[in-house]
């Protein structure tokens, strides 16, 4: 949807930010369906440990960058202040912000945190609702990470507006949100565009130290600490 709108303002380069992939992959196909240049700031722990994530990108014409990296303002502080620093999505996010904002031919394609965005992630639960229809059964629990909250709205929206709608499949159930424990690195200047997620969260995880153990370091690549708020 943001590539669409983009194209059809006369744009033909964007940036975006990606930590596991899913979002990066989705933009870059777009952008070669509408013509648009992507680049991709992708967390860099999540750059080295998934390679065929940064390959159907590249494969779909997009460039893809580990962040931090050496073209921006916050990506150069970042590694001044560690040269083994492993990135993070508020980092990616700020370092294609400031590549947007210093270029009048690029926008910003957000894949997470604001609420245009979860709107349009919600095909991930309007499919799940099909599928568990087609398999005869329906959810007691939905559970989902949270990031910046477009993946959790995604599935777990659909299935509260069965609720909210009432009729046969208007049952009760448990909505749980999942994000990793830990302080975030996140660029103070990003805040401003951010508000807090409205619902209850689960921790797991452990407090990130200075080295950050190799089975948490990709879940800590997509810690973030706002996300959409939820309304009415």
């Amino acid at each position: 949807a943001q590539a669409y709108y983009n194209r059809e303002a006369g744009i033909r380069r964007m940036t975006t930010e990606t930590g596991a992939g899913q979002w990066g992959c989705s933009l870059a196909l777009a952008g070669q369906m509408f013509g648009i240049d992507i680049r991709v700031f992708m967390v860099k722990v999540s750059y080295q440990q998934k390679p065929f994530r940064r390959s159907m990108m590249q494969t779909w014409g997009a460039e893809v960058l580990a962040s931090p990296s050496p073209l921006t303002a916050a990506g150069r502080a970042a590694l001044e202040a560690d040269d083994n620093n492993p990135g993070s999505l508020g980092l990616a996010i700020a370092e294609a912000v400031e590549e947007a904002a210093s270029r009048s031919d690029t926008t910003y394609g957000l894949g997470s945190v604001l609420n245009h965005v979860l709107l349009h992630q919600t095909i991930i639960g309007e499919e799940a609702i099909l599928q568990m229809e087609m398999a005869g059964d329906d959810p007691d629990v939905v559970i989902s990470c949270v990031g910046g909250g477009s993946n959790f709205a995604g599935i777990a929206f659909p299935f509260i507006g069965l609720g909210l709608r009432g009729g046969p499949n208007a049952k009760k159930r448990r909505i749980l949100a999942i994000e990793a424990l830990g302080e975030t690195r996140e660029p103070a200047a990003v805040t401003v565009l951010l508000a807090a997620l409205g619902a209850p969260l689960t921790s797991c995880g452990r407090t990130v130290a200075p080295s950050v153990p190799a089975e948490l370091a990709d879940a800590w690549g997509r810690r973030y600490a706002r996300a959409a708020r939820i309304e009415e």
